[in-house]
């Protein structure tokens, strides 16, 4: 397997993007973020295919920022969810690039271009990720 090519600058795991903290509500509301008014979140969304004969075997990420009057106990929150074979089967991982995790290029791709992302989020000031340290 190839070394991966976007670095993980804030050393995170897909799960601290679930205690993300919105910063910047304005600019999620522009591209290329996207309104989902059924879940009234705003979401961005990427995929592994490059043309229409990938999609059955592509990975995809979803990343949804909730109204913070949604109707919902995701209300103000930020969730993600990553999956494979064309949105067939959740992929889930805990950290980034462990071989463990990863069965093939796509796998490798889809964790890419997930953090690179969630590198942009951050970089962008439109989310920030507070992580607790644990005390000894």
């Amino acid at each position: 397997m190839r070394k991966p090519k976007i670095e993980n600058k804030y050393n995170i795991r897909p799960e601290d993007l679930n205690k993300a903290e919105v910063i910047d509500r304005d600019r999620i509301t522009r591209a290329p973020f996207w309104r989902n008014d059924l879940i009234k979140a705003w979401c961005l969304s990427g995929t592994t295919a490059k043309n229409a004969s990938d999609n059955c075997i592509a990975g995809e990420y979803w990343i949804c920022f909730y109204d913070v009057d949604a109707p919902t106990a995701k209300a103000g929150k930020v969730t993600s969810e990553c999956s494979s074979y064309g949105g067939e089967c959740t992929y889930k991982f805990k950290d980034f690039y462990k071989m463990k995790d990863i069965d093939n290029d796509t796998d490798l791709r889809l964790q890419e271009l997930f953090l690179e992302q969630i590198n942009w989020l951050i970089d962008s000031r439109i989310i920030k990720i507070t992580k607790k340290v644990a005390v000894r």
